[in-house]
């Protein structure tokens, strides 16, 4: 557990380096990352166009927790976790079938022999379960690197003088991949995770996916997947 909570506080260090060091800001300033307890809260500004959505004037943080990396103790792998109240997230983030009607009509039109070997591969193909899936799996697979460049998981061999500096540029390469799978991630969240939570408390609507029955093509240059 010390390990991780290490490898926690690594990650955020490296991601957002302190004040005093005179090093690349890596994440943007929407973007918030906090090491608790071998996990890394991932929180975001979030707005509405251009007008900043109002806080509790109780809270001195502008922003709102839109997920969690738990670190594995014992492989010191990471792994991404939702809040309970967050179910369309959780479905589209494991690829479920139960997260798309359009993929559960698809596999129900699969035959019997190809519903088992299959049925994941083909009835998941143009879902939003699969983009979802496969951005926070990729998520994982950039903070395991990390991970690995900041010296918590593998060894570093200071063997000339130039092994610091190679380092540092070791991790300033990972941190940039970090910060792109960061950001999608956090705009999926928003999307699939809060705003659909605030569709449904406001208007009682649950929200679901793919209704369109298949991707939606991208308009001036904008994709919505």
């Amino acid at each position: 557990r010390l390990s991780a909570e290490r490898k926690c506080n690594a990650i955020v260090q490296a991601l957002q380096p302190p004040h005093t060091q005179h090093q690349t800001v890596v994440l943007p300033s929407w973007i918030h990352l906090t090491a608790e307890r071998g996990t890394i809260t991932v929180a975001a500004r979030i707005t509405y166009g251009q007008q900043q959505a109002n806080t509790d004037e109780a809270s001195s943080s502008p922003y709102v927790v839109l997920f969690r990396l738990a670190c594995d103790a014992r492989t010191g792998t990471f792994v991404a976790t939702f809040a309970r109240t967050a179910r369309l997230l959780q479905l589209l983030a494991c690829n479920h079938v139960a997260s798309s009607e359009v993929m559960a009509m698809r596999v129900a039109k699969l035959s019997q022999n190809r519903r088992k070997a299959s049925a994941a591969a083909v009835a998941s193909q143009n879902c939003t379960g699969r983009a979802v899936r496969d951005a926070f799996n990729g998520l994982t697979r950039s903070l395991n690197l990390l991970g690995q460049r900041t010296g918590v998981g593998g060894p570093w061999d200071d063997n000339d003088d130039r092994a610091a500096s190679l380092r540092q540029r070791a991790i300033h390469l990972a941190s940039t991949d970090v910060r792109v799978s960061l950001m999608t991630c956090c705009g999926m969240a928003a999307v699939y995770g809060l705003s659909a939570l605030a569709l449904g408390a406001g208007t009682g609507v649950t929200a679901a996916v793919d209704m369109a029955g298949g991707t939606v093509d991208p308009i001036n240059g904008t994709s919505f997947l």
